[in-house]
């Protein structure tokens, strides 16, 4: 995140009443289902209850989360590190916006996909509320999921 999205954010008025009265770190490590020796960061990490892991994305023009990204931070970092669904939110603070199918095209993939299924089982009957070993993660699953917490995690 740069410094451009930092005070972006802060102008957002429902960011602003959910970190309200509560402690704010940026550039919070944690760790990932990366094999790497480094660490990821979330750009805000908020103390208290729930605990709140916050991805911000300033882009502009034809400029959007891109698959890259959306494996990366949100499967192999957000996902991963998840103890509930309702800590993860990413707010799209500039002109370009991801809509709800585009993030839904995105974790059809294969590159996804894959992310998703080196998950833990455990992980995947969190996120998703049909899963089984036996189909994995299926186009229903992605969808489902995505259309019941686009809205929460994607503002």
């Amino acid at each position: 995140m740069g410094v451009h999205g930092q005070l972006k954010i802060f102008e957002n008025k429902e960011f602003v009443a959910e970190i309200k009265g509560r402690n704010i770190k940026f550039e919070q490590g944690v760790t990932n289902a990366r094999y790497t020796d480094h660490n990821s960061s979330v750009d805000i990490f908020v103390k208290g209850r729930p605990e709140l892991n916050i991805e911000i994305k300033n882009y502009h023009g034809s400029t959007k989360i891109s698959k890259d990204v959306l494996k990366s931070q949100f499967i192999e970092r957000d996902l991963f590190n998840a103890k509930n669904l309702n800590e993860i939110r990413w707010y799209q603070v500039g002109t370009s916006k991801t809509s709800k199918d585009e993030i839904i095209n995105m974790l059809k993939t294969k590159e996804c996909r894959e992310a998703l299924e080196k998950l833990s089982n455990t992980k995947k009957n969190m996120i998703f509320k049909n899963y089984n070993t036996i189909d994995g993660v299926t186009d229903k699953n992605l969808e489902q999921f995505i259309s019941d917490n686009f809205n929460t995690i994607f503002k």
